[in-house]
């Protein structure tokens, strides 16, 4: 019980301690922890064969973010309700890092009719080459879209602010602060 609500909710190993506590099973952090780690594969393996289906159309799309002080690309694709499909953090905005990705969703929820990209031909070329590899028609829809908008796309699935870009996509800018509103 413990493992499952570290992993399905923001709490820390003390929190769960807590919880579990309230419930008459003295236990500690740090075993906790230790169950996360030896338990949180096999939990993963079980929700994944149990989550819903996935629509057939796909949004996906890359942004740069800092991950402990390190910028790293962040592949993610959303369905047509802006729920979480996948993700992948890299080094590295490629094509290969792409079809990675790309392979990675499809093996956990198969092929989709459609996915929809922005301007992007890493992303482009990975459907396309996967398509080749496979023997797949994964149509491609190119959209010339807004990055805020997109990006409130992938915020509102994920609950947490995505960095905003400049038109041109070359630098980074900060997203406005709550205070400025």
């Amino acid at each position: 019980m413990g493992v499952r609500w570290y992993v399905a909710y923001p709490l820390s190993y003390r929190h769960v301690e807590e919880l579990m506590e309230e419930r008459g099973v003295p236990i500690d952090h740090a075993t906790i922890q230790r169950w996360v780690v030896k338990y949180s594969p096999q939990l993963e393996e079980a929700f994944h064969r149990r989550k819903r289906a996935v629509w057939v159309s796909w949004r996906m799309d890359e942004t740069y973010i800092k991950v402990k002080g390190e910028w790293r690309y962040l592949y993610r694709a959303v369905d047509k309700h802006g729920q979480t499909i996948d993700f992948l953090l890299t080094e590295q905005r490629d094509e290969q890092a792409a079809k990675r990705f790309l392979t990675k969703a499809i093996r956990r929820h198969g092929v989709p009719e459609k996915i929809t990209i922005d301007g992007s031909a890493a992303n482009e070329a990975a459907i396309k080459s996967y398509n080749k590899d496979h023997g797949t028609a994964i149509a491609i829809r190119k959209i010339n879209i807004s990055i805020t908008l997109w990006s409130k796309t992938i915020e509102e699935s994920s609950g947490s602010p995505v960095p905003c870009w400049d038109s041109n996509r070359s630098q980074q800018r900060s997203p406005p602060s709550p205070a400025s509103n």
